[in-house]
């Protein structure tokens, strides 16, 4: 998806890439828009993973105030 994009997206050459069968893809994901869709979620939850763990590295009061406000559980030094 990331080389040609969604539209062009062909389900042969991800399992290839994934070393899967086109077949087994097919069992897991059903569709190219169930695919996409996994991507996309998978992709969405790795970017909130790293935003959580940058922001509960950064102590700084700022930091601590988006988290406060955000309900994160930031840990007050």
């Amino acid at each position: 998806m990331d080389r040609h994009g969604a539209a062009r997206l062909v389900l042969s050459a991800v399992a290839e890439d994934a070393g899967v069968s086109k077949g087994g893809l097919l069992y897991h994901f059903g569709t190219k828009d169930e695919l996409i869709a996994a991507m996309l979620d998978w992709r969405f939850a790795r970017f909130d993973d790293n935003r959580s763990r940058k922001s509960a590295a950064d102590t700084s009061p700022v930091a601590r105030g988006r988290c406060r406000a955000a309900r994160c559980g930031h840990q007050q030094p």
